[in-house]
């Protein structure tokens, strides 16, 4: 992203006290309608144009900045830090997202700056990068913006906070095993190579069945267990670790797409993506690594499969086993909670039968939710056959993900 004449659109923006807002995320979604925009992401950096459909609605703005600060020697990169009520918006909405295929639009003055595909839960801290090609005081104006901070004075020199350097080294084999089997045990499946496009047309077919694939292939990334539709398609990512390590930050292929009608293969293509090696941080008390609170919540997870479908998550949930609903929890696992009950809550049933989602109130999760907030208490005694509706559960837990009321533990 170029940006010309910054400084008069600045002195503009100050005297005039603008109220649009410098900085928007918004999620990205696969086709155009009604509270959807078209943008197009501008070339940069050796990175083609690209067309996104972005939601006019905002996951965190201006006023859920805590900081924006230059990143020293990040060739035109601005570190965003959220406040905690911004931290638990962005959380609820990640959350539900696909990793790895699911993206969050980063709009700066109305301008899609990038799209970056979703590869874990975000919270706080993030980045924007507007281009290597940006004078640094302009540069430096922009953060102040995004945080709300006055411009400087002309002739006043920007200055940059002290380099951090963030050393990282590639995960050992048995680290990499480790990492596999936790994600597996959830239903969570990657590539370990990615075929090339020659492999994958001497490999697949058309009129190949499902099964076939994922014989050769294996589990997918995004996929029903045992699709039912006329119409899917298996999404095969590359695992983070074991992606390309992509220093420039290029499109670099990440994987493939099978698409079928009716069970069988009708055609495939090859993914490409902005994804970089995902490695362990040498120095993880960093503080451009900021680590999240302390964890208390003991807790029995069963096996889940991410992709065979929404209503699989309530049984997810219901099968959680907490042998003391009543235990010590801290603040974290109190907003560790919220963003379960936030994942379920977006995760819709394909089933059309189902027209009020619910949960077991016998179920542990419910008995944990219960004990430490008691608005859910309420919820529960209006419970209709021993179950809650997810909707009166969101709407008696909304106003402390949303920050405006504070949780019992600080």
């Amino acid at each position: 992203m170029k940006i010309t004449l910054i400084g008069v659109l600045l002195l503009m923006a100050t005297m005039l006290g603008s109220l649009a807002e410098v900085l928007r995320l918004s999620a990205v979604v696969e086709a155009n309608g009604e509270g959807i925009e078209r943008m197009i992401c501008k070339a940069q950096d050796g990175i083609p144009a690209r067309t996104f459909f972005v939601k006019k609605e905002t996951i965190a703005g201006d006023r859920d900045v805590e900081t924006a600060k230059v990143v020293p020697g990040g060739d035109g990169v601005i570190s965003v830090l959220l406040t905690e009520e911004g931290g638990r918006k962005m959380a609820k909405v990640t959350a539900a997202m696909r990793r790895g295929v699911d993206r969050i639009a980063i709009i700066l003055d109305g301008e899609l700056i990038m799209a970056p595909v979703v590869q874990a839960l975000l919270v706080r801290n993030f980045v924007i990068s507007v281009g290597g090609d940006q004078d640094l005081g302009e540069l430096d104006n922009l953060a102040r913006r995004i945080s709300g901070r006055p411009l400087r004075s002309e002739g006043e020199e920007p200055t940059l906070p002290k380099k951090v350097v963030v050393e990282t080294v590639p995960f050992t084999e048995e680290e990499y095993q480790e990492r596999k089997a936790k994600r597996e045990e959830i239903g969570v499946y990657f590539l370990e190579r990615i075929p090339s496009e020659k492999e994958l047309n001497k490999r697949l077919r058309i009129g190949m069945s499902y099964q076939d694939v994922v014989d050769h292939y294996g589990r997918a990334f995004g996929t029903p267990r045992e699709p039912a539709a006329e119409q899917f398609e298996l999404v095969y990512v590359i695992a983070p670790e074991k992606a390309s390590i992509n220093l420039k930050r290029e499109l670099v292929p990440i994987g493939f797409r099978v698409y079928f009608e009716e069970g069988l293969v009708t055609r495939w293509k090859q993914s490409c993506d902005f994804m970089w090696r995902e490695e362990k941080l040498v120095n993880p008390q960093s503080p451009e690594q900021p680590k999240p609170g302390p964890r208390l919540l003991y807790a029995e997870f069963p096996e889940f499969d991410t992709t065979s479908g929404g209503s699989a998550i309530f049984e997810f949930v219901e099968k959680i086993k907490i042998p003391d609903p009543e235990q010590k929890l801290t603040k974290q696992d109190l907003l560790d909670l919220l963003a379960i009950v936030n994942s379920v809550v977006q995760s819709k049933p394909r089933s059309e039968e189902v027209e009020k989602p619910s949960l077991l109130t016998s179920c542990d999760l419910m008995k944990m939710l219960a004990f430490n907030f008691p608005e859910v208490r309420e919820v529960i005694q209006k419970a209709v056959d021993g179950r809650v509706v997810l909707k009166d559960l969101e709407e008696s837990l909304s106003e402390y993900s949303s920050g405006k009321k504070p949780l019992a533990i600080e």
